[in-house]
């Protein structure tokens, strides 16, 4: 009775995050019966063939808890799970394979698995010190790439399709104070979106408490590494939070409230942005990324948005953009002459008013020493 109730609290908060994020636009999630406080969320899909979304499965509990519950919720999906073993803790890397392709059988579902050897690709990419970016860059390429299969031979539209990742509550606040310790922008400390394009995360308003309390009957796998606290987020969930609860019990729920209001305010200035980088912002047959003078007119807010946006569009995947290189250019990118290099090896030149973002080849070297 108790794990009926948990799993009915779980369910209905979960079904409320999907509406209220419209994270299923051509299907909402299933009701358990006419008589659902909430009809508008029962609503049957409109299309006839079922929508395919991939379940990003690593084995641990939140992402377990996702397996189990959305196929129960969205039976108008097609759900596959998928796994990628990143092949860097050697067996416990295996068992943890193992463990997903048991979890999908036992859950009859169908199961993809990709082995990437994400150390061998931070080398080739030169971020031998950034592997987990790469790692997670992996996983969603290889989850894209699924999707648009699946969605290919279900003959739908592959903008429809989803992928489904299992970020709670929890994951949200130590993003946000992980930022918060580095710095950041409004965008960066607004932390993980509920929606980022066919990306979905319907458990995000669930605590790993309570999944976890739900999961107490079942297993999941433990990731060791999570534990170390020389790690930028084992360190805030295992040592930082704990501290600022002795304060605030609820301070998890407190700080993912204010990120609600900071999420809003940030979509309307992305809004805002979006408009300025079709006005000011364009891609040289060249390849260069190219900034109008009269951008400088603009508000400082938008400034700094617009740059930061020109900055990743010429920058590989790999590279990443930091405060001090966007407010350097945001200050004194105006001035004629002005060149200085941001991560990527990549430059940017103020030629005759224009700024021009451009990724250096090896042949090619520069005509004046850029600004330090």
């Amino acid at each position: 009775m108790v794990e009926r109730a948990i799993e009915e609290k779980l369910t209905g908060v979960v079904r409320q995050t999907l509406a209220r994020h419209n994270m299923l636009p051509a299907a909402e999630c299933a009701s358990e019966s006419a008589a659902d406080p909430a009809p508008e969320l029962a609503t049957e899909p409109a299309a006839s063939v079922q929508l395919p979304i991939v379940l990003m499965v690593s084995g641990g509990s939140d992402s377990v808890a996702l397996a189990h519950l959305l196929p129960r919720l969205l039976p108008a999906h097609s759900c596959t799970i998928l796994h990628v073993n990143h092949l860097l803790r050697g067996v416990e890397s295996d068992e943890d394979e193992r463990f997903v392709r048991a979890l999908a059988e036992s859950l009859d579902t169908p199961c993809e698995i990709r082995r990437i050897d994400v150390a061998a690709r931070a080398a080739e990419q030169g971020a031998v010190g950034n592997v987990e970016q790469v790692g997670r860059q992996q996983r969603y390429r290889v989850a894209h790439e699924l999707l648009d299969q699946l969605c290919a031979e279900a003959g739908t539209d592959p903008q429809l399709g989803r992928i489904a990742v299992a970020h709670t509550q929890d994951d949200r606040v130590e993003t946000y104070l992980m930022r918060v310790i580095v710095g950041g922008g409004t965008s960066g400390l607004a932390s993980i979106p509920a929606v980022n394009g066919r990306v979905i995360r319907p458990l995000l308003d669930c605590t790993r408490a309570q999944l976890r309390e739900w999961l107490a009957a079942r297993s999941w796998r433990d990731d060791r590494s999570n534990e170390d606290t020389r790690h930028a987020r084992a360190f805030v969930r295992h040592e930082l939070i704990p501290l600022l609860q002795t304060r605030n019990p609820d301070v998890v729920a407190t700080i993912a409230r204010s990120l609600e209001v900071l999420t809003a305010e940030d979509a309307y200035l992305k809004a805002q942005t979006e408009q300025l980088c079709s006005r000011f912002l364009k891609t040289a047959f060249d390849g260069s990324v190219r900034l109008a003078p009269a951008f400088f007119k603009e508000d400082p807010v938008f400034i700094r948005r617009v740059i930061r946006e020109a900055c990743i569009r010429a920058m590989p995947e790999a590279a990443r953009i930091t405060f001090a290189h966007i407010e350097k250019i945001a200050t004194r990118g105006a001035h004629v002459g002005f060149a200085t290099d941001i991560p990527g090896d990549v430059t940017v030149r103020n030629v005759y008013g224009t700024l021009i973002f451009r990724q250096k080849t090896a042949s090619e070297q520069p005509k004046h020493q850029p600004e330090r």
